[in-house]
């Protein structure tokens, strides 16, 4: 019993540590999203979550492909917001587009580089990528975020957001595809996730 417990401890964490985040397969070649997010700016009432309060700042729909994710467990912000996602649409969905770009995050950023063969600009695969801290709205979201991996292609819709807690500064989303820097991120009030395929 103590062997068999020992070997199950093994698999998984050679799964955690190996398998769970392996990439998604590459979309089929020329496939790329042609949509661009939906925003549209909102007035409506806050509500209270996890010690929150989440104020919307506009509708928001996007079909994007995920191109790095990050979790997050300890920091202030882990509580309500456990996934940041790197999306891209456009020429920032497109695999001979990619092939060309390193993507990472860390600490909550989100940044990317192109080699010199590159066929896009810097400024175009900015405007069609963004950083989105993942606020999941209930277990089924955090699900579908959970199983999401580099590659996946999905569907989101929800509220860009401010969250504020505790008397501290806001945390408020971007309402812009184009910025950069500090303040240029997506927070997203997710309500419907889901994966599809091209």
């Amino acid at each position: 019993m103590k062997r068999l417990l020992v070997c199950l401890l093994l698999l998984w964490a050679i799964w955690w540590c190996f398998l769970r985040d392996n990439p998604a397969e590459d979309p089929p070649a020329g496939y790329r999203i042609a949509d661009e997010p939906d925003q549209q700016i909102i007035d409506q009432p806050a509500w209270q979550a996890k010690g929150w309060t989440i104020r919307p700042l506009a509708s928001y729909a996007m079909r994007a492909r995920v191109l790095s994710k990050k979790r997050y467990y300890f920091d202030d912000t882990a509580s309500i917001a456990p996934i940041d996602l790197a999306l891209g649409w456009g020429s920032m969905s497109d695999t001979a587009v990619l092939s060309h770009v390193t993507v990472g995050q860390s600490g909550r950023w989100y940044d990317f580089f192109a080699d010199a063969e590159c066929p896009v600009s810097l400024g175009e695969l900015a405007t069609q990528s963004a950083n989105v801290h993942c606020l999941p709205a209930n277990d089924e979201v955090l699900d579908t975020l959970q199983s999401l991996r580099k590659n996946s292609l999905v569907s989101l819709k929800g509220y860009l957001v401010e969250a504020t807690k505790d008397g501290a500064p806001p945390w408020k989303s971007s309402l812009e595809r184009g910025d950069s820097g500090n303040g240029a991120c997506e927070i997203f009030w997710i309500t419907e996730a889901y994966e599809f395929t091209p």
